[in-house]
């Protein structure tokens, strides 16, 4: 039997891999993760990344992290950007400064979140299921937020890669890709 400490270890493992080549291939990419934990032990395996190229979220502060991002796109560099939930939203990366999004885990809330802890338990009481009312439609819109990072304009074009098979594999997933209006790889 797999612990849930090999399981995260592997996912780890495998979210790394995958950043490494798909950064290697292209100009500007956003890489997304529900974990701050997550983030920096993929950051600890990026070894082979250029100065320059890969920026951090928690090793600078925001808009250094996206001046950087927007400096190295133009001098013709890839550049890769490790974020968290906050820069799923409300930052603007047109063209060529974002190329493709990865996407480590499908964003839901934390359980032990007091508002949604509250929530869940409320609903529970009643007979509903706290996961559907109230974690569901909290992660489908935190997963769209993730997806607009990529499509500015209507001249803006690249893929959404999400490292959780979550999405592809259950009941759940398949409710968080119907509104999506582009193909989404699940890896």
């Amino acid at each position: 039997m797999v612990s849930l400490a090999q399981e995260v270890e592997s996912h780890t493992a495998e979210v790394a891999r995958q950043v490494r080549a798909i950064a290697a291939a292209d100009d500007g990419l956003l890489v997304l993760f529900a974990s701050a934990r997550q983030l920096r032990e993929v950051r600890t395996r990026m070894d082979g990344a250029r100065e320059g190229e890969l920026f951090v979220q928690g090793e600078l502060p925001v808009q250094e992290i996206l001046a950087g991002h927007r400096e190295a796109i133009a001098a013709g560099a890839r550049s890769v950007i490790l974020g968290l939930a906050s820069f799923a939203e409300g930052i603007d990366l047109p063209g060529r400064l974002c190329t493709r999004v990865v996407i480590a885990k499908l964003p839901f809330p934390a359980p032990d979140e007091p508002l949604v802890a509250a929530a869940c338990e409320w609903i529970e009481r009643a007979g509903g299921s706290g996961f559907a009312a109230v974690s569901l439609p909290r992660g489908a819109t935190r997963f769209q937020q993730a997806i607009g990072r990529l499509v500015r304009s209507v001249s803006d074009w690249g893929e959404v890669i999400v490292l959780d098979r979550c999405l592809a594999s259950s009941a759940y997933g398949k409710r968080m890709l119907a509104p999506v209006p582009m193909r989404v790889l699940v890896a």
